[in-house]
């Protein structure tokens, strides 16, 4: 066997890829292809004013969380996630064009509600299961005949995409409360999914974007309303960022890597003899080829998590965003060069969880510009001295009030991007 094939960090690096090919894809609503040897089933008229006018009555309804509409026993999650996939309908290849011309910003119209309408059940069962706080997904990584996680993911972020479309929907439709809890409920997916691998982590950031997208949208259509935005700040500054994510998801990628070797022998045998070559003595090069199955599975752990922590302490500490980039970075080249290494952590993933966060400090700061504008009338002519910081500068984003809104800028530069983002808000006069 090619000692390449049996190398942990090139099957992971395998799946990454593929892991990046699905988070890509995450930008837009899929059109549904059809078999042509299967029956297509058409709606008729009656069916769809129906379902439009379900959705102008209940739409802007918003579940409590509640013990007499909890969770199946064990309180799993994840149990009616997969209930939320089966109730999703699919869409006609007109009604997805639709769907991605408001994703893009558009204005929804009554094709629009009409299949909202259709997705009620949905939307339900999703607000539901994203209250709760355990969701295992059950996902058999070893076995390649089963529910993949690439599956997961393509359904996943068809969910997020709904209730994107429902939020912006019920926010034109003057619903902002009802809208920003559906962004919220996005938000809570993108925790539940994000915590199993490193995959599922960049796939719930993907998801985790959405969220803060529509936020943004419904902002441009809400009035100013201090209570409202008060009431939503308070709610979004509950809700947890990626980072304790990123740190599950990497412990949980190592263990799955672990049990994948425990499993294989000849990856075992690969490692012992990875180590007895670059032993820096005979005595050495003999321990290291005497090494028990179960020395060899601890050994590899300890040298791993022992990269993860020194990893986690550089995101903990007080270095500025290029530094930590630059020591991060100087890390996981090192690493790599060690044999034994079954540490899937990459700057980039680490550098994505840093522009998720600059993402949403943006929205926050933008919350508390709406919040000035609805106490006075105006917007304000300097950020607030409490506002979220640009996690790339580590100061105050720069702000400019414009014809439509303002814009807020990062001060410093993406270094994997090598550009400094900035987000435009509408606001509503």
């Amino acid at each position: 066997m090619n000692r390449s094939e049996a190398n942990p960090r090139t099957t992971l690096a395998i799946l990454l890829g593929l892991c990046l090919a699905q988070t890509a894809a995450i930008a837009g609503f899929d059109p549904p292809i059809w078999d042509p040897n299967m029956p297509r089933w058409d709606t008729s008229p009656w069916e769809d004013r129906l379902a439009a006018n379900r959705y102008r009555q209940e739409g802007a309804e918003v579940v409590p969380w509640s013990q007499e509409i909890g969770l199946p026993s064990p309180g799993n999650a994840a149990i009616l996630y997969y209930q939320a996939f089966l109730l999703r309908p699919q869409p006609d290849d007109a009604t997805a064009l639709q769907i991605n011309a408001v994703l893009k910003g558009g204005l929804p119209d009554d094709v629009i509600r009409t299949y909202l309408g259709r997705c009620r059940q949905m939307i339900h069962t999703v607000e539901i299961a994203s209250q709760s706080p355990h969701c295992e997904w059950a996902i058999r990584y070893l076995d390649t005949n089963g529910f993949s996680l690439a599956a997961l993911a393509g359904e996943v972020r068809q969910l997020a995409f709904v209730l994107s479309l429902d939020a912006r929907t019920l926010g034109v439709d003057g619903h902002s409360e009802a809208a920003f809890a559906r962004c919220l409920t996005i938000r809570r997916l993108a925790r539940h999914v994000g915590r199993d691998t490193l995959i599922a982590y960049l796939v719930a950031l993907g998801i985790d974007s959405v969220a803060c997208q529509a936020m943004q949208y419904v902002l441009s259509c809400t009035p100013p309303d201090a209570d409202l935005l008060l009431n939503v700040r308070g709610r979004l500054a509950a809700l947890p960022d990626m980072s304790q994510s990123f740190r599950q998801a990497a412990q949980a990628d190592l263990n799955l890597m672990l049990e994948y070797v425990k499993n294989d022998k000849t990856m075992i045998e690969y490692l012992r003899e990875q180590w007895a070559e670059t032993a820096e003595s005979q005595p050495a090069k003999d321990d290291a080829l005497h090494l028990t199955d179960e020395e060899v599975l601890a050994t590899a752990k300890e040298s791993s998590e022992r990269v993860l922590n020194s990893v986690f302490q550089v995101m903990d500490s007080e270095m500025p965003y290029d530094q930590k980039y630059a020591e991060i970075d100087r890390r996981m080249i090192d690493a790599s060069r060690r044999p034994g290494m079954l540490v899937g952590v990459t700057t980039q993933m680490w550098n994505l969880g840093v522009r998720d966060q600059a993402g949403y400090n943006a929205l926050k700061t933008a919350l508390e510009i709406h919040l000035i504008l609805a106490q006075t009338g105006q917007l304000p002519e300097a950020l607030p001295a409490y506002c979220p910081k640009d996690p790339y500068s580590g100061r105050d984003f720069e702000y400019e009030v414009t014809d439509t809104g303002f814009v807020l800028r990062c001060r410093a530069m993406d270094i994997s991007d090598n550009k400094a983002w900035q987000y435009e808000f509408s606001v509503r006069k």
